[in-house]
């Protein structure tokens, strides 16, 4: 139940799959519902899609990446990478990022999409289509007829 909560809420309000979870036990008071999180990371889990979280900078300039992984501070706006506070409340120990974001990596989504024949037939369709089109212009000395999508 709380995967396909999860899978139809998708692209809902993290608050919208909460209100659900809350609801669920007055129906079903025995049901272990759980959290957003959780069932985040179970569904990751199953499809073997999982982001790389990094650093980056407060404005957004740069990801403490690559040749930037072990700079504190950003190289073009010179904010700090750390929570400046805490860092030095702790004498260097607590390093909390002022930002971060999620990259997802393709060749992982690739894979999944490609376990499902339906996905895999979709992600033909440009392929399919562009060979039909140069079929078309080498039997008609490059003249195309009009083409619909």
């Amino acid at each position: 139940l709380a995967i396909d909560t999860y899978l139809a809420l998708e692209h809902s309000a993290v608050e919208a799959y909460n209100n659900v979870r809350k609801a669920v036990p007055r129906c079903y008071p025995d049901t272990d519902f759980p959290s957003h999180h959780k069932i985040k990371c179970i569904v990751a889990q199953m499809s073997g899609i999982e982001s790389i979280v990094d650093d980056m900078c407060a404005e957004g300039c740069t990801a403490f990446t690559g040749d930037y992984a072990l700079l504190d501070r950003c190289p073009h706006c010179h904010s700090y990478r750390y929570d400046h506070i805490k860092y030095e409340a702790s004498n260097g120990k607590v390093k909390s990022p002022v930002k971060m974001f999620h990259t997802v990596p393709i060749g992982s989504q690739l894979q999944t999409l490609y376990q499902d024949p339906a996905a895999a037939a979709n992600m033909c369709y440009r392929d399919e289509w562009t060979k039909r089109i140069f079929e078309e212009l080498e039997l008609t000395d490059g003249k195309l007829s009009i083409y619909d999508d």
